[in-house]
This record gives structure tokens, C-alpha cells and sequence, in this order.
């Protein structure tokens, strides 16, 4: 583990609420334990191949 990864604390519903308000597309995913989720949709292998691809440089 990384020091991050040690100090690293899961948040409560209380401090969660006001922090996915400003984030629309993401929802909490509790079948994983609490993490978040968000869904991308692409209309073709390209585009999705594309995203991926920016992704992985930033």
C-alpha cells in the first residue's frame, strides 16, 4: 500500500450526499462495495477505441 492508499478514508452517506450532487453522471455503486460508477455509451468500436486512447494519455 501507498501512504495515499493508507490515509485514504471511505466517506459516509453525510459527506458523500453534497459531493455527488455536482456530479451527475457518476452514481454510487454499493454491489461494489461503494464505489463509483459512471457509464460511457459510443456508437461505434472507433470512437470507443478513440476514448480509450485519451484516456490512457492523460
Amino acid at each position: 500500500m501507498t501512504r495515499a492508499t493508507e490515509a485514504a478514508q471511505k466517506l459516509d452517506a453525510h459527506q458523500l450526499d453534497p459531493l455527488l450532487a455536482g456530479l451527475p453522471q457518476w452514481k454510487l455503486s454499493p454491489e461494489r462495495g461503494g464505489t463509483l460508477k459512471r457509464e460511457f455509451v459510443f456508437h461505434d468500436f472507433a470512437q470507443a477505441i478513440g476514448f480509450m486512447t485519451q484516456a490512457a494519455v492523460h
